[in-house]
């Protein structure tokens, strides 16, 4: 079934994140000075940082992380999504929190739950990234 849902909202600041998700690759900013991961960020919060962006860059990033906050969507706002569903924040290896889908079952879905990046391509121009519990 072609996916005829909403879409990302690709801006300035997140135009490298959705690119490099395309490649199949979970990138992070990251900034040149002091190395700090952030996810996405127009600035360092440690660094001076004129003009725009000017110290940040993406980086792949380990698409490792854990369950940080999630909630069980019993009730969908578009017919693409299918309820029950997991969505919440995942604290990435690298610090930075993403808000994201997680495909995990409900009764299955815990913070700290150890999860990993995989992508999904909406259409050939969107592929987003969503988390999944760790295969072992």
């Amino acid at each position: 079934m072609a996916y005829d849902g909403p879409m990302p909202s690709v801006t300035e600041e997140t135009r490298g994140f959705f690119e490099a998700a395309r490649r199949k690759v979970l990138a992070l900013h990251r900034c040149r000075k002091c190395r700090r991961w952030y996810w996405p960020a127009s600035a360092c919060t440690a660094c001076d940082n004129e003009p725009f962006l000017a110290n940040m860059q993406w980086e792949e990033a380990s698409g490792k992380a854990e369950i940080f906050a999630f909630i069980v969507a019993r009730r969908t706002f578009h017919p693409q999504f299918q309820a029950p569903f997991v969505y919440g924040l995942v604290k990435t290896a690298e610090g930075p929190l993403i808000p994201c889908g997680i495909d995990v079952a409900p009764h299955e879905a815990r913070v700290g739950l150890a999860v990993e990046a995989h992508f999904v391509e909406l259409t050939p121009d969107y592929t987003v990234p969503r988390f999944r519990p760790v295969q072992r």
